[in-house]
């Protein structure tokens, strides 16, 4: 014996003894399921299907006699809650519309004159000229009206 060579004999998969009793105990309970030989647990009433029609009829008249009827509301009601919905609509756009200023001036009014040149002369290319032109011109007098100093004072100390 002492020449025979020690082999393994035998390999057991890997958790085989950690799922051994869950195994044991699904197919005892299995085999207790076909040794009662379980029906399927519901059986129909003697003469059901026979006297199906018949109840569900009763079922049927009894429902259609206890039904309430439904008002219906007239459709020139609606006529005018629509016409009432869009006046309260469009009076509260208005509203809103003019009691606040736009968020445009709201936002320039903040911003020095300094800073709106600066950002001109920055931003602006030859584009935009034609456009800032057309919207300078309206702000200067012609060149041959004579000015007083008066006015032209009060012009100088407008705010923008």
């Amino acid at each position: 014996m002492a020449t025979h060579n020690k082999t393994q004999g035998f390999n057991v998969p890997h958790d085989y003894f950690d799922k051994l009793a869950s195994r044991i105990n699904s197919n005892v309970f299995m085999a207790n399921l076909e040794a009662e030989n379980i029906n399927s647990g519901y059986i129909t009433p003697h003469l059901y299907f026979d006297n199906l029609a018949i109840k569900l009829s009763q079922v049927a008249i009894s429902n259609n006699t206890s039904h309430k009827k439904a008002k219906i509301t007239p459709l020139y009601a609606l006529k005018y809650a629509a016409a009432a919905c869009i006046l309260l609509i469009t009076t509260f756009a208005i509203y809103l519309n003019s009691s606040y200023p736009s968020k445009t001036q709201n936002l320039l009014t903040n911003i020095s004159n300094e800073e709106i040149e600066l950002y001109l002369q920055n931003e602006t290319n030859t584009a935009d000229m034609p456009l800032i032109i057309e919207n300078v011109e309206n702000t200067f007098l012609p060149v041959n009206q004579s000015i007083s100093n008066q006015d032209l004072n009060e012009y100088l100390n407008e705010s923008i």
